[in-house]
């Protein structure tokens, strides 16, 4: 590994690295601390160890384009503003992990997340939801910038079936070679299932109605059969390049295509409308409340079906466990709990995991997260622990909501939120021109 901590005067001075004895503690830092003898102790930003996010610019005056200053390996960054991006720099590693959590920002949030990483010489690209229809083109040029503008794709991975999800992901399919899609496809099961619908004796009108309610994931299966890209279902235990899925089970997705709100049970769908109705009533009329650090606040009830049918991906890069998530919720979180010692995963002690469903507050509990990530600390510490990406839209003033980034921040989270500009973590690779993002300012206030 290559040390990060200022003391490379190769790396300092924008020429190639020169590795060096390992320095852990300070590559593994979520921002580095800074070096300003005239900062304070007590200020709240350097007390928990993160950068402001103009420390590379404005102070650091002798430094210009195309040099850039050195980020540390792992650190969440953002690109630096009016700044045309380089291509990443690769550093002398033969394994290397990168993953960016682009900027979804319409007046609701979504996902699109890229990756690419190599382990044993063995390079891949996934590309993990895509947002809306808009997001496409996003998505294509951050690969162009940089990931070497491929023409090939691993693997494209749905979640789930939403399309702030799914949307996006229709030009990708159209637009590159692809190894092989992952997503669950709930028609596929109508005659296994058809017992369990009372209004329905037909297994091909079962499988023709889940098909229309879950048109989004159909118009991908679409594109992919006129294309001939190879289409996998997803459960768990199943691998995509190295990653291992925790979530769903088969039978819990199965269970959860019957209970869900699409399910064309007249009668459900009716009570379903009026639950719905209901929620968004009071989700509308929150109100706040003062609270103290510890203090987390969760609603009773969890998240839709289709949001707990999404995939839970896990990967183990170098002893360094991270965690997406997508939207899962509380049901999806538990059994990647009671799985982790199956694939050997040891919680808590993730290095980076996706914040579910945009930092929703019924897809976690203070119960589950204290599984995951292991229990509050006593206020808040002096260095974090793991990174916490949430996608959320800047736009979307409902998420994250506050209970979620304090229960995360009572964890030792570093806590990053999109808001319209990608998130880049990584390892063993560093990306020229872009900043470590501050710690997330701790909420004083959650839902009531």
């Amino acid at each position: 590994m290559f040390d990060y901590s200022g003391n490379n005067k190769n790396v300092q001075a924008g020429l190639p690295p020169v590795a060096t004895e390992p320095r852990i503690g300070k590559i593994r830092r979520i921002c580095r601390k800074s070096t300003d003898a005239k900062l304070k102790a007590s200020d709240h930003a350097r007390a928990k160890g993160a950068e402001r996010s103009d420390a590379l610019t404005s102070d650091r005056a002798d430094i210009r384009p195309p040099i850039a200053p050195p980020i540390p390996a792992g650190s969440p960054v953002r690109p630096l503003a009016g700044r045309r991006q380089a291509v990443l720099e690769r550093e002398k590693m033969t394994d290397y992990f990168e993953i960016d959590f682009l900027g979804v920002e319409t007046a609701k949030s979504g996902d699109a997340i890229t990756l690419r990483y190599s382990i044993g010489g063995i390079t891949r690209i996934h590309i993990v939801d895509g947002g809306y229809l808009g997001t496409s083109d996003q998505i294509i040029e951050h690969l162009k910038t940089y990931y070497g503008a491929p023409t090939f794709i691993d693997a494209v991975v749905l979640t789930h079936s939403d399309r702030d999800h799914a949307n996006g992901l229709r030009k990708i399919l159209e637009t590159y070679d692809v190894g092989c899609l992952y997503m669950n496809r709930p028609w596929l099961y109508a005659e296994e299932l058809l017992a369990r619908f009372e209004t329905y004796t037909s297994a091909s009108a079962l499988y023709r109605k889940l098909r229309e309610v879950y048109a989004a994931v159909v118009e991908l299966e679409d594109i992919a059969l006129r294309r001939g890209i190879p289409i996998s279902d997803a459960f768990q235990g199943a691998a995509i390049g190295s990653f291992m899925v925790m979530a769903p089970s088969r039978t819990r997705y199965l269970d959860l295509i019957v209970a869900s709100q699409k399910t064309p049970e007249a009668a459900k769908a009716e009570g379903s409308a009026r639950f719905s109705l209901l929620r968004n009533l009071v989700e509308a009329a929150k109100n706040f409340i003062a609270a103290a650090w510890g203090e987390e606040r969760f609603p009773a009830d969890g998240t839709s079906s289709e949001n707990e049918m999404s995939l839970v991906q896990y990967l183990n890069f170098g002893g360094e466990p991270i965690l997406l998530t997508g939207d899962a919720g509380r049901e999806a979180l538990t059994e990647t709990i009671a799985y982790a010692p199956m694939v050997g995963l040891n919680l808590p002690g993730l290095k980076m995991v996706q914040v579910p469903h945009h930092g929703g507050r019924h897809n976690v509990s203070s119960e589950i997260l204290d599984a995951l990530l292991g229990p509050k600390f006593d206020s808040m510490p002096a260095n974090t622990l793991f990174s916490a990406i949430c996608s959320s839209a800047k736009e979307d003033k409902d998420h994250p909501r506050k209970v979620v980034k304090r229960a995360f921040l009572h964890r030792g989270a570093h806590f990053s939120e999109t808001e319209g500009k990608p998130v880049h973590w990584s390892r063993g690779i560093s990306r020229p021109g872009w900043t470590s993002i501050p710690q997330a300012d701790y909420p004083t206030e959650m839902e009531e």
